[in-house]
Order: C-alpha cells, then sequence, then structure tokens
C-alpha cells in the first residue's frame, strides 16, 4: 500500500527533492508555493519508486529492507513538471496522475 506524501514545490527555485525515503511506493499529493506564499495545488500522483528506480528516474540506496529512495520534482519554465534524478534524465510527472 502507497504512503500518502504532500509535498509543496517552490515557485523560486523550480524543485523538489525528498531523501532518505523508506516506503517503495507513495501517493504523492504535490502543491506549489507561489513567490507571494499561497499554495496552490497541482495534483496526486501515485509513485512505485522501485519501478522508478530501475528506469533510472529515482535513485535507490541498499538493497532489501534497507533500501531508501531519493527523489526529486522539477518544474519547467512552460509550467510541466518532470521527475527525474536529474534535470537531463526526468520522465512527465503527468504519466502518474491520479484522477
Amino acid at each position: 500500500m502507497a504512503k500518502t506524501r504532500r509535498w509543496n514545490l517552490n515557485e523560486l527555485e523550480g524543485r523538489y527533492a525528498a531523501t532518505n525515503l523508506t516506503e517503495t511506493a507513495i501517493d504523492l499529493h504535490l502543491g506549489m508555493k507561489r513567490v507571494d506564499g499561497t499554495k496552490v495545488p497541482v495534483g496526486r500522483y501515485r509513485l512505485d519508486l522501485d519501478a522508478l528506480s530501475d528506469r533510472g528516474f529515482v535513485t535507490k540506496r541498499g538493497s532489501g529492507a534497507a533500501a531508501v529512495f531519493d527523489v526529486q520534482i522539477y518544474r519547467e519554465p512552460d509550467g510541466r513538471f518532470l521527475l527525474g534524478v536529474r534535470r537531463d534524465r526526468t520522465t512527465p510527472l503527468d504519466r502518474f496522475l491520479v484522477s
């Protein structure tokens, strides 16, 4: 079962990073904190961290029960959100959107 996480990406920085996540799947409720301090919802996403690490979009450190994951989300100037280890290795976050 996926653990629910609520993250807010900072509009100015355009990136959110979470490290040392112990769960293998997360139900992500992503928001964005605007420059004026208001928070706006972006969407809800289901992320299978094991599968995403196999594809190179999430970092997995360790193995078995000791494994932890590092996740990064980027906001592009055109407003798209991307998931990836680095900006040059990403996948669109919309692929994981839950309605």
